[in-house]
């Protein structure tokens, strides 16, 4: 037979719990709060936190007065329309009423973009969108050596021209298997212009072409010394705050170290070791910002004298300087000739003279002596031109010819 255990079931009937008040001595405040319902009026957003007393569901009206020490507050402001714009409101003018400002959008303007400089093929463009990126700079500084070398042009050469034939333009440049600018291509330059080249030569139809890279900016008269050319330039950038340094001999070198280090520019377009003439890597540096004289423009010449052209003050300003003859500039000048010198910005300078180093003005110049073919024997001639005579000077009646001569005097020219 199985064990039976007893089991006390308790009913309702004598449950003193059931029926009883309790009241609690103390209560703790709770700290969880739940927002069932908002109304409001405006756009401002409201969230209750903190302790409360009490168990019952509460209705709390909230009205905002001000901000942090009496200053206005706005609503959050409400877009509406496309795209993702934004309105901050910094303040509100004291005492202002409560009003609904609404604003449109009636143009939606250009997007901002960097300052940027069309650069021999490419562009640099600022890193810094702004004031910054339009205060950022170029300078170049020229570092080349110029030396003579044993070769002079035979006949004038034209602005443009880029390809010669004849043995008169053989500079000892390399000889070219190809399109391509050899990388031992001839860097030289014309004694009193400013373009680097570089020359070679080019078998073509059993004979030598010689040609120049870049094409002649300016002619070259005949009798113009050949110059070849060393060195490199030192460039400069800066936005007036950094500063960056770089030295190059050609737009490639400049370009390649632009695109691996620069914090103030960004190159865009292509960055090529192109030496097809005009390539980036057979082009010297062509930009200069140093104070420089272009070539002598001479309105009339005498024999091979032309104006020596020397340096150039630093910071000086852009303009013609004529120098025109005077004539002879006497005693004080040595015998050579005067010459009256004008800056279209410096204005008149003190005058210069023949064979003398200028330096008043803001480039020097020399004016060479003309050179003077000597004969080894002397001779003077005389033109017969008769003329009438007055009474005064009539002939002696001794003189049955009526003819009579008077004696020649020298002179100086």
């Amino acid at each position: 037979m199985q064990p039976i255990s007893c089991t006390r079931i308790i009913g309702n009937k004598h449950n003193l719990v059931r029926a009883a008040v309790i009241t609690a001595t103390a209560q703790r405040a709770s700290s969880q709060l739940y927002q069932v319902s908002q109304q409001r009026a405006g756009n401002g957003r409201m969230l209750l936190t903190g302790p409360y007393t009490g168990a019952a569901d509460s209705v709390i009206d909230v009205e905002v007065l001000s901000g942090s020490a009496g200053a206005l507050r706005a609503s959050d402001p409400v877009v509406n329309g496309v795209g993702n714009g934004t309105l901050v409101v910094d303040s509100i003018d004291s005492g202002a009423a409560a009003q609904t400002l609404r604003f449109t959008l009636l143009d939606a303007g250009t997007s901002p973009q960097p300052a940027m400089l069309d650069f021999f093929g490419v562009q640099l463009a600022a890193r810094a969108i702004g004031a910054l990126g339009n205060s950022v700079s170029l300078s170049v500084t020229r570092g080349l050596t110029f030396t003579d070398l044993p070769f002079a042009t035979l006949e004038k050469m034209s602005t443009g021209s880029n390809v010669f034939d004849g043995p008169q333009f053989d500079w000892g440049q390399p000889a070219a298997t190809g399109a391509d600018i050899p990388e031992g291509a001839l860097r030289m330059s014309f004694t009193g212009l400013p373009t680097v080249h570089r020359s070679r030569k080019n078998w073509d139809s059993g004979r030598f072409v010689y040609k120049l890279d870049p094409p002649l900016a300016y002619d070259v008269p005949e009798n113009t010394r050949i110059r070849q050319v060393s060195g490199d330039y030192t460039l400069t950038l800066t936005d007036g705050v950094d500063t960056e340094v770089y030295t190059a001999v050609t737009m490639y070198d400049f370009l390649t170290q632009l695109q691996a280090r620069s914090a103030l520019v960004q190159v865009l377009g292509v960055v090529a070791q192109d030496r097809a003439p005009g390539g980036q890597a057979v082009t010297d540096i062509p930009l200069r910002t140093d104070a420089h004289a272009l070539p002598v423009i001479a309105s009339a010449t005498r024999g091979t004298a032309t104006m020596q052209v020397g340096a150039v003050a630093v910071g000086a300003a852009t303009q013609n300087v004529t120098v025109t003859c005077l004539g002879s500039g006497g005693a004080g000048a040595g015998g050579g000739q005067a010459w009256s010198v004008v800056g279209g910005v410096v204005g008149p300078l003190p005058a210069a003279f023949t064979g003398r180093l200028y330096t008043e003005g803001p480039v020097a110049f020399t004016i060479p002596q003309p050179s003077i073919t000597a004969a080894l024997v002397a001779a003077i001639t005389a033109r017969f031109a008769p003329t009438t005579r007055d009474k005064a000077r009539a002939c002696p009646r001794s003189v049955s010819n009526r003819c009579c001569w008077e004696p020649r005097r020298p002179t100086r020219r």
